[in-house]
């Protein structure tokens, strides 16, 4: 048990602490939100939103995705995912009573 919480230690080591934007839903459109600069938000156009940091400081605005920048983000989400799997392998074997799990 001790090494799957190790492993799981060393995966979480690797990962930034830095919010990275991700793509919301609102008002029938798609915006890049959740980074720093736009931890909150306000519609401006149909099409554009304020962003704001945590402060709630105007940092700027930003435009609604087009269809084609969200199939891109979505195919690098899933291109990354794969590459993490790629990388991992975990590998649990019967040890007396119980199971032992290795992931390298």
């Amino acid at each position: 048990m001790k090494k799957i919480w190790l492993a799981f230690g060393l995966a979480l080591a690797g990962c930034t602490s830095t919010p990275q934007a991700y793509p919301n839903f609102m008002n029938g459109r798609y915006y890049m939100v959740g980074d720093t600069d736009c931890r909150y938000s306000a519609n401006v156009t149909p099409t554009r939103i304020l962003c704001y940091d945590e402060q709630r400081q105007a940092k700027g605005y930003r435009d609604a995705l087009t269809d084609q920048q969200l199939m891109m983000y979505q195919s690098d989400q899933l291109i990354a995912a794969q590459q993490r799997r790629r990388y991992t392998t975990t590998q649990c074997n019967p040890l007396g009573g119980g199971v032992t799990c290795n992931t390298f």
